[in-house]
């Protein structure tokens, strides 16, 4: 079983047996899951750092929204308030008229 295992029985431990130490011979089953455990780790840290990507990219533009949102905003009080000036001249301008047909008259 721990040739199985780790490739080999000899090793530095009590009798000359493997002990941790030792480490362990390419193609056993340790030296497998340690080369997935690295392969499984190095894939976590990717994902994360997709997932940290994505995050700031949706950050990026719930802002932009934010910011177009209120652009929209401004631009449509200017748009009411250009229409209230524009309206308030137009008043102004049918007084005027209505004065001067007063006047003439």
């Amino acid at each position: 079983m721990l040739v199985k295992m780790v490739g080999t029985w000899q090793g530095t431990g009590p009798y000359g047996l493997w002990q941790r130490s030792d480490g362990v011979l390419p193609g056993s089953r340790v030296y497998a899951i340690d080369l997935l455990w690295d392969d499984a780790e190095e894939l976590l840290a990717s994902a994360s750092d997709l997932c940290d990507r994505q995050w700031e990219l949706q950050e990026q533009a719930g802002a932009q929204a934010l910011e177009l949102e209120e652009a929209e905003r401004l631009a449509a009080l200017e748009a009411e308030k250009k229409k209230q000036e524009r309206q308030e001249k137009l008043a102004l301008a049918a007084i005027a008229v209505l004065g001067l047909f007063a006047v003439t008259r």
